[in-house]
């Protein structure tokens, strides 16, 4: 049953124009409402520790770090993050 809720969901907010990002964090979520036995809390909590990784914190300043040489408005990719 969990399965169809998770597949449905997926394809409905795809269906409906939510970005892929989203569409990754609602689904799960729509899946844990519906079963009832997660606390919301706990959910929140975890995607708060999973956020709270200095690994992932470092991805965007990789990003936003640039050779000299080149000028911002030609980074596109940092332009885009930041």
């Amino acid at each position: 049953m969990v399965t169809l809720i998770l597949v449905v969901s997926f394809i409905f907010f795809v269906i409906i124009g939510i970005p892929i990002a989203f569409v990754l964090g609602l689904t799960p979520l729509v899946a844990l409402i519906s079963q009832g036995e997660t606390p919301l809390v706990l959910v929140a909590q975890q995607i708060f520790t999973g956020m709270d990784n200095p690994i992932l914190m470092a991805i965007p300043f990789f990003y936003s770090g640039r050779k000299p040489h080149v000028p911002r408005h030609h980074d596109r990719t940092a332009r885009r993050i930041l």
